[in-house]
């Protein structure tokens, strides 16, 4: 008690400044919080979009695997930019999981074969693919889920 009546109207000016500079950054933080939210709500649907004409076009491509490895290759590389870009946003832990598998199975695909592999029992590059594969498929449908929730919550 005696501290405070000891103060001059400079020390709580001061302290006051010291308080609203706190209070300032708190203020930043929840502000940068709210805009990555609002972006990722507001492109869910772009991404389940882009995302599921990926999947339609690799469900083709897999017809004749070993003729379109090329296609392949690409369309999941344009998928994983897409995921990485969507793990930004994402907050649901479901949603991150299946994410990060995707990404994992991806990064697989694009992996040259380690020596050993020739030797061990390895996944093959399609079953790999596959996986991807529905991995995207499962991301789909976690943000349909999100979607959902929006439009009712």
């Amino acid at each position: 008690m005696a501290y405070f009546q000891s103060l001059g109207l400079s020390d709580y000016g001061s302290w006051a400044s010291i308080i609203s500079l706190v209070v300032s950054f708190i203020t930043l933080l929840m502000v940068f919080s709210l805009k990555k939210k609002f972006m990722f709500r507001s492109r869910v649907e772009e991404h389940q979009v882009s995302l599921r004409e990926i999947a339609s076009k690799l469900s083709l491509l897999f017809e004749s695997f070993d003729n379109n490895m090329g296609e392949i290759g690409d369309a999941l590389e344009i998928a994983e930019i897409k995921l990485r870009n969507l793990e930004k946003g994402a907050t649901d832990k479901y949603l991150l999981s299946n994410i990060s598998q995707a990404r994992k199975q991806i990064n697989n695909f694009g992996s040259k074969p380690s020596f050993l592999a020739k030797f061990t029992h390895s996944p093959t590059k399609e079953s790999i693919a596959r996986k991807a594969y529905t991995k995207i498929n499962c991301v789909v449908e976690e943000l349909d889920n999100i979607k959902k929730e929006l439009v009712v919550g």
